[in-house]
């Protein structure tokens, strides 16, 4: 059995856009429609920091009658000078999959066209959108009641380029897809995921900052598609159930054959967390704990003389398909 999701694009002010739920992206601050909305909401960047404390963060608000939606759902982004393509199509996939769980009732999801202030095409930002939601549809992470998907922009001009394109990408403006999905996990099920991940680790941990989100997920992309088990923490730690991310980020260490950081400046390598990981890591390999390899994937037009010297001295490669190319082979290789 199949159903439809219809899909819109409207001219509309989000804050002011009657809808179940209003999806809105935080970037390391509050812009735009997210900063409208958070202040008709009385939420201060203090606040917002603090419940969405980093990349793939989730928080679902009521709307308490002071905007037309019932609630507003907010995301942790990449900044947003690093806010591209990737990032679009993966924003739309994280909201619905996010709202599977934290409101599987939703029936109307609103969301504003996302990236084009930042020089980014216009056709290839809707078909982003659209194919993010689309994947989330088509593998069942999504609410079971939605109905219907509206993006909404107040610049009319905008919208008919993207009315335009959604023609062209969907015909008839409905998303078919197979019958609603089963519930979220359960709890048996996270418990399961969690001790999967004791008992069997991974063959690779990436490490890399927020920043680097768009090169991650195309190293990540890569070396699952190769077969490889990755840890990646945007898709990895959600899937654990767990709000003890740093004792998640140290068992998935422990457990990781080879680490691999992504990188495109040596201030990012050495951010706090980023440094951390690799340090821990390459503190188990110097003891003898671990037999695996650290990779740096470079990236961003960065040299090799950038990294931090521990890095440098190791094993680097560039973040183009030859090099790629090298680095599933070589940790394929170490993996027999």
């Amino acid at each position: 059995m199949k159903k439809s999701i219809a899909v819109s694009v409207l001219p509309a002010d989000i804050s002011r856009f009657e809808a179940d739920v209003i999806a809105l992206k935080y970037a390391r601050g509050l812009f735009g429609a997210a900063l409208t909305v958070a202040k008709l909401l009385g939420k201060t960047e203090a606040v917002m920091q603090q419940l969405l404390p980093s990349v793939g963060s989730i928080h679902l608000f009521s709307g308490l009658g002071l905007i037309k939606a019932k609630q507003a759902l907010f995301l942790r982004v990449v900044q947003l000078s690093s806010f591209d393509y990737i990032e679009i199509r993966q924003f739309s996939f994280d909201v619905l999959k996010g709202l599977r769980t934290l409101a599987p009732e939703t029936r109307h999801l609103a969301m504003t066209v996302h990236g084009t202030g930042f020089g980014l095409n216009t056709a290839k930002a809707v078909h982003a959108e659209i194919y993010g939601c689309m994947e989330a549809l088509k593998s069942q992470e999504y609410p079971p009641h939605l109905e219907r998907i509206s993006i909404v922009d107040r610049n009319e001009a905008l919208v008919r380029q993207f009315q335009a394109k959604l023609s062209e990408i969907l015909p008839g403006h409905k998303i078919e897809i197979a019958a609603s999905p089963g519930p979220a996990w359960s709890t048996d099920e996270t418990q399961r995921s969690q001790v999967s991940l004791s008992q069997a680790g991974y063959d690779v941990f990436i490490s890399y900052k927020s920043e680097d989100t768009a090169y991650a997920t195309e190293v990540y992309e890569i070396l699952k598609s190769r077969g490889l088990k990755v840890f990646f923490s945007r898709e990895s730690l959600p899937k654990l159930g767990s709000d003890e991310y740093h004792e998640q980020i140290d068992l998935a260490i422990e457990k990781a054959r080879h680490m691999v950081v992504v990188t495109s400046s040596g201030e990012h390598a050495l951010a706090k967390w980023v440094n951390y990981e690799w340090r821990l890591f390459l503190g188990e390999k110097l003891a003898g704990r671990k037999a695996g390899n650290l990779v740096t994937v470079i990236a961003g037009g960065m040299s090799i003389g950038d990294l931090p010297i521990s890095l440098r001295h190791r094993e680097v490669i560039q973040l183009i398909p030859p090099d790629l190319e090298r680095l599933f082979e070589y940790l394929r290789a170490e993996n027999t």
